[in-house]
């Protein structure tokens, strides 16, 4: 099982170059395409790229995530996270779901860092982000993945209605962006 595991975390390293690259790549040429068509300011359509992206990752990766929780029955007992955690052993599938989070946050830090115009919002991201990583090596290292499934869940799900809310923000449409962040609080009540 340790060879299958340096797979995986071997596959995925050039997974996460070659999504960076697609992304910055993505971003420009959709850039290029609605400024010819003065459709947007060039600001406004590289965030919402930026965000659209964003949202995309965290759909996928919190359906792959449910079904993980639903496979490995801690969706109706959460009692089950925290039975034996330290000796237990993490599947294949969690093990695969920490190292492509664990790689798009690495990435996500990078492309601010080099990409992105500086400014509050971005140092408050990749401290978010560096945060999240600790959690994700700290969960890991201690065995308790099966807690940390679940709450990259519950994660990934609010941070899609922050994309949600960004994206609404960055074209200018306030009124439901306020709603998409109002969801955010009511969620996480």
């Amino acid at each position: 099982m340790t060879n299958v595991r340096w797979i995986v975390a071997v596959l995925f390293l050039p997974f996460s170059i070659f999504t960076a690259i697609i992304r910055i790549i993505a971003e420009g040429k959709a850039v290029q395409i609605l400024c010819q068509f003065n459709y947007f300011r060039i600001r406004k359509t590289g965030k919402f790229i930026s965000e659209m992206i964003n949202l995309l990752f965290y759909l996928a990766m919190g359906i792959v995530e449910c079904i993980c929780v639903v496979k490995e029955h801690l969706l109706w007992d959460l009692k089950k996270c925290w039975i034996n955690f330290a000796e237990s052993s993490i599947s294949l599938r969690a093990y695969s779901i920490y190292c492509f989070e664990s790689l798009f946050y690495l990435s996500e830090i990078g492309y601010i860092l080099i990409f992105q115009k500086k400014n509050a919002t971005s140092y408050s991201l990749i401290v978010h982000h560096i945060t999240t990583l600790m959690l994700l090596f700290y969960s890991y290292q201690m065995g308790a993945h099966r807690i940390g499934i679940v709450i990259l869940v519950l994660h990934n799900w609010s941070e899609l209605v922050v994309c949600i809310g960004k994206a609404l923000l960055s074209l200018g449409h306030y009124i439901p962006a306020v709603y998409a962040f109002l969801m955010l609080l009511i969620d996480n009540i």
